[in-house]
């Protein structure tokens, strides 16, 4: 059976299409809503990543704080593997809190002319919050390292009680025991912080780290 085409109804329904009656009735984004979009949107999603790391470094220090353990080679060893897991939770924290606040000190002029400045404060997280706070836990893991690696390679020396080794023992430990207390300073000073910018930044909730 032939297909008989109407040109006059095609032609007709083109001419529709293209006429300004017809677009006057599309919805159609002008490319600035479309871009301030975009704009909310990717601000939304690197602060998920960086409090999906922020949560992975709090996971892997309970880990070390539960497992690390220097009595036997054995231990040592899997406690060397807890302080580099942790290490590497912390770069890729590190990472993610730079580039949050780079985004969006970036993009802060054009997130408060769509009226969305209430993301802006998170131009300061890294520097004011989450830098000291990674600074002070990038310095204590070393020591542990440092330790632990020593314990692990002088360790029938140590358990025999030579005296050499045990010298330098007391002052690893030490080292240790400095850098724990002042982590732990900063990690609680952070928790205020936390709380702080949560009050005085209530639409900000949703995407602080915890």
């Amino acid at each position: 059976m032939t297909r008989i085409f109407k040109p006059a109804v095609v032609l007709a329904s083109l001419l529709l299409l293209s006429s300004p009656l017809a677009a006057r009735g599309a919805t159609v984004k002008p490319l600035e809503v479309v871009t301030e979009k975009i704009l909310v949107l990717e601000t939304e999603r690197l602060a998920g990543e960086h409090s999906l790391h922020a949560v992975l470094v709090r996971r892997a220090l309970e880990r070390l704080d539960k497992q690390m353990n220097i009595m036997s080679q054995e231990r040592t060893k899997d406690s060397l593997k807890l302080l580099l897991d942790a290490r590497e939770a912390l770069t890729a924290a590190e990472r993610s809190a730079g580039a949050l606040s780079s985004y969006v000190a970036e993009v802060k002029g054009r997130l408060v002319e769509g009226g969305h400045e209430r993301f802006v404060p998170l131009a300061r997280l890294n520097d004011e919050v989450e830098k000291p706070y990674h600074l002070a836990l990038d310095r204590f893991l070393a020591t542990a390292t440092n330790f632990v690696q020593f314990c692990n390679d002088h360790m029938e020396a140590i358990t025999s009680g030579q005296p050499a080794e045990n010298k330098l023992y007391d002052g690893y430990y030490a080292a240790y025991l400095k850098e724990m207390e002042a982590f732990n300073a900063q990690s609680m000073k952070r928790s205020q912080q936390l709380v702080d910018w949560s009050a005085e930044y209530p639409a900000l909730l949703e995407l602080l780290p915890r």
